[in-house]
């Protein structure tokens, strides 16, 4: 018999030290909130993409006609302003389903009377609530990367809206530069995000 347990408690340190071994997966209900806002968040990449390639096309045009390019900027700018406006109302309504979840699952542990699976419960909640505080600080890091892009784009669109020669493409060139520097940045923490959350929702 101790030959038979013996394998087994390695395995079981070893998935105590290995992270692809722990059950980290969220319950089910919360897993669907985190892939409703997921989805929104790949929305938010393309148009990203999208509206940063549109913006290349406006500063390496040095030609006297920006208009075209300029268009087509500011058309992609505007559906990303709405996919993070939309997805800022998922999240919201995500939070707040979160929040009413672990206040349910707050009460039932309460009802439970058996103090060691009383005890077992209430450190899986903790354990879930603090992947939910990692994804916080991880959205926190996106959207402090996101305001500048988003502050330099918005800064072309008004420069370059009020006058599209060739020299005010030159004055709008640095905001331009910056936003396309900044993008990167951007997609990164984006990318984390829903690296976390593919971590918090797979099997």
């Amino acid at each position: 018999m101790p030959r038979l347990l013996k394998p087994a408690l390695l395995l079981t340190a070893a998935c105590l030290l290995l992270p692809a071994c722990s059950q980290t997966k969220v319950p089910q209900d919360l897993a669907d909130s985190l892939r409703s806002v997921q989805s929104d968040l790949n929305g938010v990449r393309a148009s990203i993409v999208s509206t940063t390639n549109a913006l290349k096309d406006v500063r390496d045009n040095r030609g006297s006609n920006i208009q075209p390019q300029f268009v087509v900027f500011t058309d992609n700018l505007a559906t990303l302003e709405s996919k993070v406006g939309g997805t800022q109302v998922s999240r919201d309504i995500t939070v707040d389903k979160i929040n009413a979840f672990f206040q349910k699952w707050d009460q039932q542990i309460n009802q439970i009377q058996d103090q060691d699976v009383a005890r077992s419960a209430r450190e899986r909640q903790k354990e879930i609530q603090a992947s939910f505080a990692n994804l916080k600080d991880k959205v926190q890091a996106l959207k402090n990367a996101y305001r500048p892009y988003y502050s330099s784009c918005v800064d072309v669109r008004t420069t370059l809206g009020s006058d599209m020669t060739p020299q005010g493409a030159t004055i709008a060139r640095p905001a331009m530069n910056a936003a396309i520097d900044q993008s990167s940045a951007v997609l990164s923490k984006l990318d984390d995000v829903n690296k976390t959350i593919n971590n918090m929702t797979s099997p």
